[in-house]
C-alpha cells in the first residue's frame, strides 16, 4: 500500500505513511499468525483474470508500450513467472509448423536443466492484442537494432513500467 502510494497521481498527506505503518505492521502480524494456524487459503501472488490480461494488453498496444505487451503475452502463454520470461533468449525458442516452441535452460525445480519441457505456443487470429506471434513479431521488428546491441532486460524493464500501467488504467476508465 505504501509503495503504491508513491505512484499515486493524487497528493496524499505526509502523515499518510506514518499513520498507515502501525496498521500495516499489525496486518502483517495477523497474516503471519493466520498462516501458521493454517487458516489462510490464498496464495502469495493471486493470478490475474483473463479479462484483466486482455485489458492490459490493449492498454500496452494503444500506448505504444510494445515491450510491456510482449512481456505480458509471453508470461501468459508460457504460464511463467517474470523471472522465467526474463531469461528467454533466441536459443530458447524456435518455429515448428504452426507453433513456436519455448524451452527454458533451467527451471525452479531443475537447476541443471536436465528435464526441462518444451512449451508449444500458437497464434491467436481471433484477437490480435493477445496474439503471441504478433507481439513477438512487432517487438523483434521494432527493436532489432537495440536488441542486438544491449540484449534483453526483461524483468527490470517490465517492473519499471508497472507504475505507468496502473496510472494508465485509471486514465482509461475516466
Amino acid at each position: 500500500i505504501l509503495k503504491c502510494a508513491e505512484f499515486s497521481p493524487y497528493n496524499l498527506p505526509r502523515s499518510y505513511g506514518i499513520e498507515m505503518r502501525p496498521y500495516l505492521d499489525n496486518l502483517e502480524k495477523e497474516l503471519a499468525d493466520a498462516k501458521s494456524d493454517g487458516k489462510v487459503t490464498e496464495q502469495d501472488a493471486d493470478p490475474i483474470c483473463f479479462g484483466l490480461y486482455k485489458q492490459l494488453c490493449i492498454w500496452a498496444v494503444m500506448t505504444g508500450r510494445v515491450f510491456v505487451w510482449v512481456f505480458l503475452v509471453l508470461q501468459w502463454n508460457l504460464m511463467a513467472r517474470p523471472m522465467n520470461v526474463d531469461g528467454i533468449s533466441f536459443q530458447n525458442f524456435w518455429a515448428n509448423g504452426d507453433s513456436v516452441i519455448f524451452k527454458y535452460n533451467t527451471n525452479k525445480k531443475d537447476r541443471k536443466g536436465a528435464n526441462t519441457t518444451e512449451k508449444h505456443c500458437y497464434a491467436n487470429p481471433e484477437n490480435p492484442f493477445i496474439c503471441l506471434f504478433l507481439a513477438l513479431g512487432c517487438y523483434l521488428c521494432i527493436f532489432q537494432r537495440i536488441y542486438s546491441m544491449v540484449g534483453w532486460d526483461g524483468c527490470r524493464g517490465f517492473l519499471l513500467m508497472l507504475p505507468k500501467m496502473a496510472v494508465g488504467r485509471r486514465l482509461m476508465r475516466q
